[in-house]
């Protein structure tokens, strides 16, 4: 089952997810399995 999380809040959805997307003004910047996203990468891209 997929389930898209539209979250402001970072700590809770990067709980949550198995995949993250990072989109900027509409455009994927960043995009992979939580496993190979550290923390610090996702926030640098937001």
């Amino acid at each position: 089952m997929a389930i898209i999380l539209v979250e402001q809040f970072f700590e809770f959805a990067y709980g949550l997810a198995d995949q993250c997307i990072v989109l900027r003004r509409g455009e994927i910047i960043l995009e992979g399995a939580r496993e190979t996203l550290s923390r610090e990468t996702l926030l640098a891209g937001v």
